[in-house]
Formats: C-alpha cells, sequence, structure tokens
C-alpha cells in the first residue's frame, strides 16, 4: 500500500517542481495548508518553490511565517538568509 499522507504530498510536489513545475507544485501544496499548517516545514517547502519561480515576495513572506514557526538555531539562519535573498532579489 502506497502511503499517501500529507508529508509525503508535499515531498510529492517538491519533487514535480524540480521536474520544471512549480506552478502545479505550489497549486498542489496550497492545497495541503488545511493539513499541514502547524507542521513547520510546510511554510519552508511552500516558500522555497515561490523562489524557485521567481515569485520572490511571495517566498519571503512565507520564509519569514517559516521563522516565527521554528527556534532551530541552523534553520533560523538558513532562513533569514532566503529572506535577505527575496528582499535583493525582488528590487
Amino acid at each position: 500500500m502506497i502511503d499517501n499522507s500529507p508529508i509525503i504530498q508535499l515531498n510529492a510536489a517538491v519533487a514535480l517542481a524540480e521536474s520544471g513545475e512549480c506552478l502545479p507544485a505550489i497549486k498542489k501544496v496550497l492545497g495541503l495548508k488545511k493539513l499541514l499548517e502547524k507542521y513547520r516545514h510546510y511554510y519552508t517547502a511552500l516558500a522555497g518553490l515561490y523562489f524557485k519561480n521567481g515569485q520572490y515576495n511571495n517566498s519571503k513572506r512565507y520564509y519569514q511565517l517559516a521563522l516565527e514557526k521554528t527556534n532551530n538555531q541552523n534553520e533560523r539562519v538558513f532562513i533569514c538568509k532566503r529572506i535577505y535573498e527575496c528582499q535583493q532579489l525582488a528590487k
């Protein structure tokens, strides 16, 4: 039996984006919000998809949400760098 949990679906959407299908991947991830809104990596994954698709303002918004959801120092450093990159690229 194939596990079709929301986290598996999230990972499948990220893989879809890696194959060049960013917009369908973003739509799939947005559809998982109610199921994954407490899962901190949901926000980082969605931010990364928006970043990959060149939607830097959306990416920044979701990285900021991700930053609020983690206490892990390494994640916080990574996310802060991405927020800075988004600010620079959105100009």
